[in-house]
């Protein structure tokens, strides 16, 4: 009943920037903590599509990170499908697809990575 969230650890050189890429028929909202850094929060409220922002003040080191996602099934998504994955410089550090069970309107999951600049 949970969404599983698959991640991998990444080193990357700077400037950081963050990828959060949604293919999914569900509203699907993001979630990404990185280090000390304010949460990094969007909603893909009923589009499908790639969000990039760069993580400014990130310093040089090992930053342990979390991506929450939270998938919703009402009358205005396409269907229960969620498809998403985090991107860091290019790579994918975390990602989620599946389906949110029908006996439920939403599910949720986290996974923890650690990046590396």
């Amino acid at each position: 009943m949970t969404i599983t969230v698959n991640t991998q650890n990444i080193t990357v050189q700077p400037p950081v920037l963050v990828e959060m890429t949604d293919a999914s028929g569900a509203h699907v909202e993001l979630t990404l903590l990185v280090g000390n850094l304010p949460p990094i929060r969007h909603a893909f409220d009923f589009t499908e599509g790639t969000v990039t922002v760069p993580l400014v003040g990130l310093k040089k080191g090992k930053h342990k990170c979390t991506l929450i996602v939270h998938a919703f099934k009402h009358k205005l998504s396409l269907n229960r499908m969620y498809d998403v994955s985090v991107g860091v410089n290019g790579s994918v550090a975390a990602s989620a697809k599946g389906n949110i069970p029908s006996s439920r309107s939403n599910d949720v999951g986290f996974g923890d990575f650690v990046l590396t600049v």
